[in-house]
């Protein structure tokens, strides 16, 4: 009878307790509602210009779309895979190497995986932290002591000890909002690390097919140079000729020489490079470059943006975004650091000497309470954490802004270098067929013997200077177009295409956390959110 009333008032107390707990729950739930500091607005950009000063080198079919997303997805097809205008196999192939193996974007990758860890950790402190601590321990109170004069005994205890500190002011909140917004940017760093890859690497690629072209004159040049000489040397000793030409010829076949060796150079470093942005060694790349190939060159027509669109699409842009809103979402964090803080501690379990008895509901402890921190004086620490917030987010916004310009100026200076380049490059290419109609003739006119050998030769030798000169035009051409892809922010859209609109801003998708928690796990239930591209994806 004794044990049922025990147990009875046992349940008593345990109601009373949860109750309380109860009453404190509902009242802190009702209280954290409040959310401390400015919510994110993304800038609008109202001063941005409405178009590009060369719109008449664009394609004008794409232009003439309206609505934002049809458009968006419109220039994403123009530039996922913008290599491939140049249709050349093996800078398809490299490039898909890269994107695979690539250093840069591996380490990218993993600071995706860092952001997300961070994002995790700070909404786990939503959450009830709960601890089992068992123990055991033998001891000897002294004899002579009335409370402790026991000798030896045992104590056995299995508590579990629950704490929760309620969010009231939406310090956690903040702190997790800016952690999501870091992962965006962790993620919009590595679309950026992508853009830059593909662009180095064409960019080398285009240089190594320049130097070996330009090796390949430059020996022809050589050759027939040499020839020249020693036809000099032939006339001069006849007569026929001056010591004045002769030391021009020489000086002419000299200087040729000169240029051969770094020519060289320059076409192995720029294969070293391009093994390098493979993730390889410098001579992996060796026997597959190593053979001359036809220069990189387009006549498709270019794609068409706007600076809105360019905005939405550069990923440099969309990772400045969300640096601004992760140090806005700081604000809060600091200002709810004046405020008061609450947490909850509720220990409960169970406590005896005898062992047999650990699980005797006799054993039953537990224990709650309230507890209420507010700071009163911190010596300026917290004047200083706020202060320190609002000048970081006031720095990411002028970094935002001037990331804004440099993508505009970045177009506009690719535009007019892709113009002039390729005007020089229909000159030269003029002025190359006119020259190569000047070389047959005289290699007709030199075989049936009614011309000389001597203006033979010099007919082939300025026919490849001026084949040297187009090569450096031409890859100045394809450098400047490759400029303009990376300009406008392609190359990591070649992906599957994500599901979020382009306008998202990233903080305000349903779901985002629950997303992260769960790549964060491994269990990816959205593969257009995976960081890790497929290389079979490649080809539609």
């Amino acid at each position: 009878m004794a044990r049922i009333q025990y147990l009875n008032r046992l349940l008593r107390v345990k109601r009373f307790v949860l109750s309380g707990i109860g009453l404190g729950l509902s009242a802190c739930l009702c209280l954290s509602g409040c959310m401390t500091g400015p919510d994110f607005v993304p800038p609008a950009n109202e001063s941005l210009p409405t178009s590009f000063s060369r719109p008449d080198l664009m394609n004008p079919s794409s232009a003439k779309q309206t609505d934002p997303q049809t458009s968006d997805a419109a220039l994403q097809a123009d530039i996922m895979r913008w290599w491939e205008v140049f249709e050349d196999p093996t800078l398809n192939q490299i490039m898909a190497t890269a994107i695979e193996n690539n250093w840069d974007v591996l380490i990218a990758t993993q600071r995706i995986e860092e952001a997300r860890a961070r994002a995790v950790n700070a909404q786990s402190q939503l959450m009830p932290q709960v601890s089992l601590q068992p123990s055991a321990v033998r001891q000897q109170g002294g004899t002579t002591d009335i409370l402790t004069g026991f000798g030896i005994y045992n104590t056995i205890a299995l508590p579990l000890n629950v704490t929760w500190e309620p969010d009231v002011f939406g310090q956690i909140r903040r702190s997790t909002e800016s952690q999501v917004a870091r992962v965006r940017a962790a993620e919009e760093n590595r679309r950026n690390v992508l853009v830059a890859l593909t662009a180095e690497l064409a960019g080398y690629y285009s240089n190594v097919r320049m130097f070996q072209a330009q090796v390949d004159y430059t020996e022809k040049a050589i050759e027939a140079s040499k020839r020249r000489l020693a036809l000099s040397r032939v006339l001069l000793k006849r007569g026929l000729d001056s010591d004045l030409n002769l030391a021009q010829y020489e000086q002419a076949y000299e200087l040729q020489q000169s240029l051969l060796p770094p020519l060289k150079a320059q076409r192995d470093w720029a294969i070293y490079q391009c093994a390098f942005l493979t993730g390889g060694f410098p001579t992996d790349l060796q026997t597959k470059l190593e053979k001359p190939a036809p220069l990189l060159l387009t006549r498709k027509p270019l794609p068409s943006a706007l600076p809105s669109q360019v905005l939405r699409n550069r990923p440099d842009i969309r990772q400045a975004e969300q640096v601004l809103a992760a140090s806005t979402a700081n604000i809060g964090v600091a200002e709810a650091a004046f405020m008061p803080n609450f947490s909850i501690p509720l220990g409960t379990g169970y406590n005896t000497t005898p062992i047999g008895m650990l699980l005797n509901p006799a054993s039953f402890i537990w224990n709650v309470a309230i507890n209420i921190t507010q700071p009163l004086f911190t010596g300026g620490r917290l004047q200083a954490g706020l202060a320190l917030a609002n000048a970081t987010r006031e720095a990411d916004r002028l970094a935002y802004e001037k990331a804004v310009r440099q993508a505009v100026m970045d177009v506009e200076k690719a535009l007019t270098g892709f113009d002039n380049y390729r005007k020089q490059r229909l000159t030269l290419q003029d002025t190359v067929s006119a020259q190569q109609q000047v070389f047959a003739n005289n290699q007709v006119l030199y075989k049936v013997g009614m011309q000389p050998e001597f203006q033979f030769l010099q007919s082939q030798i300025m026919l490849n200077e001026n084949r040297i000169s187009l090569a450096q035009a031409q890859n100045q051409e394809a450098v400047q177009l490759i400029t303009l892809y990376k300009a406008m922010g392609g190359g990591w859209q070649w992906a599957a295409p994500s599901a979020r609109s382009p306008l998202d801003d990233g903080m305000t998708t349903a779901g985002t956390l629950q997303q992260i928690i769960n790549d964060n796990l491994g269990a990816r239930t959205a593969p257009s959110q995976a960081t890790a591209i497929p290389v079979a994806a490649q080809k539609p």
